[in-house]
């Protein structure tokens, strides 16, 4: 498995500016993946997504 730093498939696994904080949680590598990632605004969760990708055959 690659680290999360060589597979930013949707973003960091933590950003935060002002009152708001982006979590990414990745599992997986590039032939096949699958994560979840959430966004907050001050306590409040305001989005959150489940994804999956990989390589096409």
């Amino acid at each position: 498995m690659l680290p999360y730093c060589c597979t930013p498939f949707r973003g960091p696994a933590f950003y935060q500016e002002h009152d708001y904080v982006y979590c990414c949680k990745l599992c997986g590598d590039i032939p096949w993946y699958q994560g979840y990632e959430e966004i907050y605004y001050k306590d409040l969760r305001v989005y959150e997504c489940y994804f999956h990708g990989g390589i096409a055959k």
